[in-house]
């Protein structure tokens, strides 16, 4: 079976972590009507001298690999029946692997953390690493798999002005109108200095928001919208609002972060600290 175009596209190493983003992946791929397939790279790499059998041990990590990936597809039929679900290895390394696929994947899904990975660190490096340098959006599934959008748990994205956060709201807004959640637009500001007493960035915060709401509610006038601008850094701001959210959606650059950043500071912060499953619009 090929990988097909507007798959989504889970990577899983049998973490406790990668179960959950297969689990999360499964749901997704059934709210879409999209098949998913399930991604273990084994990172296989040849030896710098020449050995005997090496053609053999190639083959063996390859199957091997091959296993988990079946082991994780497995696990993603009986999360979510009805769904065309395949296993895919690759020995090329996850960041790798995923960032082909992510060419003509719909959407590419992570664990914060895998095997290997020092149970201190926030976010692993294979999370960060596809974050970074995927071509399609991303979701970094933190928290609970079941933490799904839905009546109890809005959908929250942070906006800023820039182009990026504004497609980050088109995309939440089309998710919220599907899937039925309220949409909570949240638009954080700092005291700027060396005039903390000034509020032209709470002004100008809020014309954001205010600016992202109602574009929203012409493009989905039943769609239940709320604003907030909140005082604080914005990473901290959309981590706190996390804890009651099932999905916060940020662009992957903001304002303030230069044109060549393949990954802002405010959605490396946001993916980070969230509480809940994160998704990175480019």
């Amino acid at each position: 079976m090929a990988v097909h175009t507007g798959a989504v596209v889970v990577g899983y190493d049998g973490s406790t972590e990668s179960g959950l983003a297969v689990d999360w992946s499964a749901a997704e791929a059934s709210r879409r009507g999209k098949p998913l397939v399930v991604l273990h790279a084994a990172a296989y790499r040849q030896p710098n001298v020449v050995l005997a059998g090496t053609d053999g041990l190639r083959s063996e990590v390859r199957e091997a690999s091959q296993k988990v990936a079946e082991e994780g597809a497995e696990r993603a039929r009986k999360s979510a029946t009805g769904i065309t679900v395949e296993a895919k290895a690759d020995l090329r390394g996850a960041p790798a692997a995923m960032q082909e696929l992510s060419n003509e994947a719909a959407l590419v899904v992570v664990g914060n953390r895998g095997f290997g990975r020092v149970k201190g660190v926030l976010l692993g490096s294979v999370a960060f690493a596809v974050s970074a340098h995927a071509n399609s959006p991303v979701v970094v599934v933190r928290g609970e798999a079941d933490s799904l959008p839905g009546p109890s748990r809005p959908i929250v994205v942070g906006v800023d002005g820039s182009a990026g956060s504004n497609v980050a709201v088109d995309h939440a807004a089309n998710v919220a109108a599907q899937v039925g959640p309220e949409l909570h637009v949240v638009a954080a500001w700092e005291p700027p200095q060396p005039h903390p007493w000034s509020t032209s960035e709470y002004r100008t915060a809020a014309e954001f928001a205010e600016q992202a709401a109602e574009g929203v509610s012409i493009q989905h006038p039943g769609l239940v919208v709320q604003q907030s601008v909140p005082e604080g850094r914005p990473e901290l701001v959309l981590a706190e609002a996390s804890s009651e959210a099932g999905l916060v959606v940020v662009g992957a650059r903001g304002r303030g972060d230069l044109a060549s950043l393949l990954l802002g500071s405010v959605s490396r912060g946001v993916i980070h600290r969230s509480e809940c499953p994160v998704e990175i619009i480019r």
